[in-house]
């Protein structure tokens, strides 16, 4: 039998690959949620795998950041290029062979580094 469609993962399992509590494909999570399908045929086994499309996960990336940066130059030079990353940025994500941000994530963005400070409660942005 091979995967035809898709691999179900549910954001518990993802989280528990993404803490490094998952390690193998046949962990009885996924199969779990994907029964009966033959992996390694399909993908392979061992530490060489032959992915169809490219990588089959995808995730944020995150950075933190403090609310109230002790220089307002670098703190500023930090905001504008977490909000171009964030923002504009965006538009070179297909050509890269990455999807864009949702909407309503680079807004979050964008109002989360809007509440970024330096010195003096100084707004670093606008």
């Amino acid at each position: 039998m091979t995967l035809n469609g898709s691999l179900k993962l549910t954001g518990p399992v993802l989280a528990r690959i993404f803490l490094g509590q998952i390690t193998r494909w046949n962990d009885p999570a996924i199969t779990a949620l994907n029964p009966g399908a033959a992996w390694a045929a399909q993908v392979g086994a061992g530490r060489s795998l032959h992915w169809r499309d490219g990588y089959p996960m995808s995730g944020y990336s995150w950075v933190l950041v403090s609310a109230s940066q002790s220089s307002q130059a670098t703190g500023k030079a930090l905001v504008s290029l977490l909000g171009w990353l964030t923002g504009p940025g965006q538009s070179y994500a297909a050509a890269l062979g990455y999807v864009p941000l949702p909407h309503a994530v680079q807004q979050l963005a964008a109002a989360t580094l809007a509440q970024v400070t330096g010195p003096g409660s100084q707004p670093l942005t606008g």
